[in-house]
């Protein structure tokens, strides 16, 4: 019985390396990310990602779909992926099958004609961050396929463990005393099959993303707006029905206010366009752009402007 789990940590290890050095020599240097999240259901996958590096010419991404099965890494975007800020979003549903594998890499382009690729991630069914309260976050994630998986667990590159699990984890982590071992989480998920492993990970968490989670900012970044050019009102909060965002200008400017959830997705825009200044009052009702209620829970709301962006949580409770 030893022996079958020393060999099986070895095959373990051995399609982990391979993995990576498949994927560096398909898209080169490499630069760390916060996050990088790929989840979703039958025939559409969104992906969730930020830069983090100290290039100031960043110009926009481009993303890569690779598919086990094949081999092969193809860009699934037809246009450059830009964003306002250093949060980027994107909604894949480009001939996906939902029993597949697929994984995502995100390529930085720069002005200065370089580019770098972030790291990589499998795609999930679900991943979900729920905060229970000021220090603890409940985890869940969710493989593409049912079954009895395997994954090893490292902690900044180096392996901190094995273990085995049915259909989904599901954990509390708690950030403070994570960082007290290490900063960086990386789940290696396998699911035997026969005498072979299929490779379902990575998932990678870092605690910077679960400080950011606590602070219910959400998408990590920092509020730089300027309160002597706008002033924001947020009533009632916590919500059950709707709440009012109330918007204060001093002077005329472009606005985009929007709905997210706790991964940084997109879920409902509330306004984009121009505004003269004065007095503007918003609702949102707890729904998406189709219309269709929210679960309740945590989400964000953010407006970006010429002069910055502010954002803060909204809570929705039955």
């Amino acid at each position: 019985m030893k022996n079958k789990i020393i060999t099986l940590r070895l095959n373990l290890i051995i399609s982990f390396l391979f993995c990576l050095f498949s994927i560096n020599k398909v898209l080169g240097y490499t630069v760390n990310n916060t996050y990088l999240f790929a989840a979703g259901e039958n025939n559409e996958i969104e992906i969730t990602w930020d830069y983090t590096g100290d290039k100031s010419d960043l110009l926009g991404c481009n993303l890569f779909r690779s598919e086990p099965d094949t081999g092969q890494a193809i860009q699934i975007n037809p246009d450059l992926i830009i964003s306002a800020t250093k949060d980027f979003y994107y909604r894949d549903t480009i001939g996906i099958i939902d029993t597949l594998r697929y994984f995502y890499y995100v390529q930085y382009i720069f002005s200065s004609d370089t580019f770098y690729s972030a790291g990589y991630t499998g795609a999930f069914k679900k991943i979900d961050f729920t905060i229970l309260n000021e220090q603890e976050i409940k985890v869940l994630l969710i493989p593409r396929k049912t079954g009895n998986y395997i994954y090893i667990l490292l902690i900044d590159d180096a392996i901190a463990g094995t273990d085995v699990f049915i259909d989904s984890i599901c954990g509390i982590a708690n950030p403070s005393q994570m960082q007290s071992v290490g900063n960086v989480f990386t789940y290696q998920i396998f699911l035997p099959v026969d005498t072979i492993l299929e490779y379902h990970g990575p998932f990678v968490i870092t605690v910077d993303y679960l400080f950011g989670l606590l602070q219910g900012t959400g998408i990590k970044e920092n509020d730089e707006s300027d309160p002597e050019i706008i002033n924001v009102n947020v009533f009632p909060n916590p919500f059950i029905y709707h709440t009012y965002i109330q918007l204060q200008l001093r002077k005329p400017m472009f606005i985009d206010l929007s709905i997210f959830n706790l991964l940084g997705q997109h879920v409902k825009t509330i306004y984009h366009g121009f505004m003269e200044n004065g007095l503007h009052d918003f609702s949102w009702e707890g729904i998406d752009e189709k219309g269709i209620r929210m679960p309740n829970g945590t989400y964000i709301y953010k407006i970006q402007y010429s002069g910055g962006h502010s954002s803060d949580k909204l809570i929705m409770l039955n």
